[in-house]
C-alpha cells in the first residue's frame, strides 16, 4: 500500500514542528544553566545544585509508569470514554508520582553520605517534591500528541521550559542567602505546574465530556480504566528506563579511566545529542500516526514511512559525525578536548543503531504490542551492562563499541520482531533510498576537504540536495492495486480455464 502523498507531507511536516520545539527546549534549557552558573560565584555551590537537579531528572523518569503513553494511544485511536482515559491519566500520574518523591526522601540521607554533602539530604527531600507538576505536565503533553496537535505539544513544551528556568532563577538569591539548593528544584517545579495546569485545562476542552467531572459524567470510573492503561503502558515506560540510563552510564563508568576519559566520553555523549534529536520528533509523530490505522498493511506503510523520512534527515549528521568527528570536537570544545576523537565515530553508529530500535518500539506502541518492545531495549542494554566494567580498563574506544553493538543488535532484532507482527518495515524505500544521497554526496565532500576546492564542494552539496528532494517525493512503494492496462487485460482474456 502507498502511503498518500498528503500524508508524506504532514508526517515531514509535524517531525519539522517537533524537531524546532525540541531545539528550541534544548537551547532553552542549556541558557537557563549558563544564566544561573553566571549567578553562583561559587563552582561549588554551582556543582552541589546540578548535582541536585541531575537526582530529580533522574527521578522523574519513574513518574507514571507508562500512563501518559497509554492516553497518546487511546486518543489516537478514539477510544469511545477518552474523558475517562484523561482523567486516569492526569489523577493516575499524580499518584503515582508520589512513588519516586517518597523513594527520594528515603534515599536522601544516602545520597548525602555517599557524595559527602550533608546539605543534600534537605535539598532532595524539597526537590522532589518537583516531580508532582512534572506529572501533570507529561499528561498534558500525552493528551495534545494523541490528538496529533504537536504544535500544542511542543508549545507546551517550550513554555514549561522557559518557566522552569524562570522560577529557577527567581530561587537562586534565596541559594545566595544560605537556603537549601532544593528551593531552586521547587521554583522551576512551581513554573511547570502553571503551564501544567494551563495545558490540562485548555486540552479538556478537545475531549468530549472532559470538562464535565460530576457522578456519573463521562470521566467517571476513571480509576478503573488505570489496570487497562498500565498493561499498556509500562513496557514503554520500563524501555525508556533503560535506554535513557545508557549514556550516563557510559560517563560514570568512564571515570573509571580517569576525570579526563570521563570529560572526553561526556563531550561525545553531548553531540550525539543533536542527532538524538532528528528521532525523537519522528518518534513524536509515529505513535499517534501509526495507532490512528486500522488496516495492517496502512499500519505497515505509515511504520515504513516514518523510518524513510527519519533516515532521509538522520543519515548525514551520522555520516558527519563519523567522518570529522576530531575537527567538530575541535571547533566546538577547542583542540585539547578533541584530542580522544575516536569514539565519536562509533557512538555515532549506535545512535543510528538505536534510531531503528527506538521507531520499532513505536510502531509496535501503535500497533498495540507494547509487550514486544521492551525485549528490544533489553538487547541494547546488555553489551554495556556486561561488557563496560570489562572494557574500561582496554580505553574508551571500547566503550564506545560496546554501545554501538549493543543498539546494532537492538535494531536487527527490532527489525526481525516488527517482521513476525506483521509490521514488516520496506527495506528499500526505508532504508536503501534514504542513504543514497549521503552516499553520493560524500566522497565529494571528502574530496573538498582534502583539496577538491569550493567546486568540490558546491558539487557535493548540489548532488546532497537533488537527491535528497528525489528520494523525498518518489512513492517507493508498490501500489495497492494493479495498474489498469493489466486489470483490462486480464478482463478481455476472460476467466482461467
Amino acid at each position: 500500500m502507498t502511503p498518500d502523498p498528503g500524508l508524506r507531507a504532514y508526517v515531514m511536516r509535524s517531525a519539522a514542528v517537533c524537531m524546532a520545539g525540541l531545539v528550541a527546549n534544548q537551547a532553552i534549557g542549556q541558557l537557563g544553566g549558563a544564566l544561573i552558573a553566571r549567578r553562583l560565584a561559587s563552582p561549588v555551590l554551582y556543582g552541589e545544585l546540578s548535582l541536585l537537579l541531575q537526582l530529580v531528572s533522574m527521578a522523574a523518569l519513574g513518574v507514571g509508569l507508562g500512563l501518559d503513553g497509554a492516553l497518546v494511544y487511546d486518543v489516537a485511536t478514539g477510544r469511545p470514554n477518552m474523558a475517562g482515559s484523561l482523567a486516569a491519566t492526569r489523577n493516575g500520574m499524580l499518584a503515582l508520582a508520589a512513588l519516586p518523591v517518597l523513594l527520594c526522601v528515603a534515599a536522601a540521607p544516602l545520597a548525602a553520605a555517599g557524595y559527602g554533602i550533608p546539605g543534600l539530604a534537605g535539598a532532595l527531600r524539597i526537590g522532589a517534591l518537583a516531580l508532582f507538576p512534572q506529572a501533570a505536565l507529561n499528561a498534558a503533553t500525552a493528551l495534545q500528541s494523541g490528538l496529533r496537535r504537536f504544535s500544542g505539544q511542543m508549545a507546551l513544551t517550550v513554555a514549561a521550559t522557559t518557566l522552569m528556568v524562570g522560577g529557577r532563577l527567581l530561587a537562586v538569591p534565596l541559594l545566595l542567602r544560605g537556603a537549601s539548593p532544593g528551593w531552586v528544584a521547587l521554583g522551576g517545579g512551581a513554573g511547570i505546574a502553571i503551564v501544567a495546569a494551563v495545558g490540562l485545562a485548555l486540552g479538556a476542552r478537545l475531549v468530549p465530556g472532559g470538562r464535565k467531572g460530576r457522578p456519573g459524567g463521562p470521566s467517571a470510573g476513571w480509576a478503573g480504566e488505570i489496570p487497562r492503561m498500565l498493561r499498556y503502558g509500562w513496557p514503554l515506560w520500563a524501555g525508556n528506563l533503560l535506554k535513557s540510563f545508557q549514556q550516563s552510564y557510559l560517563v560514570v563508568v568512564a571515570g573509571a579511566l580517569g576525570p579526563a576519559a570521563a570529560g572526553f566520553v561526556a563531550n561525545d555523549v553531548a553531540l550525539i545529542g543533536w542527532p538524538f534529536l532528528v528521532t525523537w520528533a519522528f518518534r513524536l509523530v509515529a505513535v499517534p500516526l501509526v495507532a490512528a490505522a486500522s488496516d495492517p498493511a496502512e499500519r505497515r506503510a505509515r511504520a515504513s514511512l516514518c523510518f524513510r523520512l527519519n533516515h532521509l534527515a538522520l543519515f548525514p549528521v551520522v555520516a558527519a559525525l563519523c567522518l570529522w568527528p576530531h575537527d567538530l570536537l575541535a571547533a566546538i570544545y577547542g583542540g585539547r578536548l578533541a584530542a580522544a576523537a575516536g569514539a565519536l565515530p562509533l557512538l555515532a553508529v549506535g545512535v543510528y543503531g538505536s534510531s531503528v530500535g527506538r521507531l520499532a518500539t513505536d510502531a509496535l506502541a501503535g500497533a498495540n504490542r507494547t509487550r514486544s518492545s521492551l525485549p528490544i531495549m533489553l538487547v541494547s542494554s546488555l553489551p554495556l551492562l556486561a561488557g563496560a566494567p570489562f572494557a574500561a580498563s582496554r580505553g574508551i574506544l571500547w566503550l564506545g563499541a560496546l554501545y554501538a553493538v549493543g543498539w546494532l543488535a537492538s535494531g536487527a532484532y527490532a527489525l526481525v520482531l516488527l517482521q513476525r507482527v506483521g509490521l514488516g518495515v520496506h527495506v528499500v524505500p526505508a532504508f536503501i533510498e534514504p542513504a543514497a544521497p549521503t552516499a553520493l554526496a560524500v566522497p565529494l565532500a571528502v574530496w573538498a576537504g582534502r583539496g577538491g576546492g569550493v567546486w568540490a564542494g558546491a558539487a557535493a552539496a548540489l548532488v546532497f540536495a537533488a537527491g535528497t528532494l528525489w528520494v523525498y517525493r518518489r512513492d517507493a512503494w508498490r501500489p495497492a492495486a494493479p495498474p489498469a492496462r493489466r486489470v483490462a487485460g486480464a478482463a478481455a482474456r476472460g476467466p482461467a480455464a
